[in-house]
């Protein structure tokens, strides 16, 4: 079951945002080299609970992080959320977890029919979603 990940969970948090960088580099705007530059006080800034922000992620029956999805609130527009990354360990693809995971960020929210480029990585195509409040 998709939970939302809790700050002290940060290692594991870590090692999975690391498996997605090597596994898919082209899906996220950060890469491997920059993230695992980064220190464990950077990591636990990440992944602190704030206001507007969740982490949720999907945990195997052993403890073992196998999924995560993230998503924001416009600090502009709180009304318009953004899923800003999502990821599912190979090994368990194909059985609904991804769905799972974003169904837990964008709960309510609907396409608005715009997207873009992110203009580093043209390649990756930004979709906006909304809520209303």
């Amino acid at each position: 079951m998709a939970r939302r990940a809790a700050a002290h969970e940060w290692e594991k948090l870590r090692e999975l945002r690391l498996r997605a960088l090597s596994d898919a580099p082209e899906a996220f705007a950060s890469t491997l080299a920059e993230s695992a530059a980064r220190s464990a006080d950077e990591w636990r800034e990440r992944f602190l609970p704030r206001a507007g922000s969740v982490n949720v992620v999907e945990v195997d029956d052993d403890g073992s992080f196998v999924g995560i999805a993230s998503g924001f609130a416009d600090d502009e527009s709180p009304e318009v959320v953004y899923l800003v990354g999502m990821f599912v360990v190979p090994e368990r693809r194909g059985r609904g977890l991804g769905r799972r995971l974003v169904g837990a960020v964008e709960s309510g929210f609907r396409p608005t029919g715009t997207s873009r480029s992110l203009p580093d990585r043209p390649e990756i195509t930004v979709v906006e979603l909304v809520k209303e409040l």
